[in-house]
């Protein structure tokens, strides 16, 4: 039901089913490729820490409004399809 309700957003542009089981296996495939790059490869694992530490203390006093701003749009987005 909700997924019928998911996949309706999309007929506008287009979107099918084999569109999502693609970008699922290109998570999957990357996820799991980075997952195994900072396990084998010491540099790699350094220089991806030292980015997100850079990244993360940047975004650390806009992530509260940023959170709030998408808890709100997906509120409102289940209000509309569950009318």
């Amino acid at each position: 039901m909700y997924v019928r309700r998911f996949l309706y957003c999309f007929s506008a542009v287009n979107f099918e089913t084999w569109h999502l089981e693609l970008i699922a296996g290109l998570v999957i495939i990357i996820s799991s490729s980075r997952y195994i790059l900072l396990q084998t490869w010491p540099d790699f694992r350094y220089s991806s820490e030292t980015a997100n530490r850079q990244v993360y203390t940047t975004l650390q006093s806009v992530f509260p409004f940023c959170f709030i701003f998408l808890l709100m749009k997906v509120c409102h987005w289940q209000i509309q399809f569950l009318k």
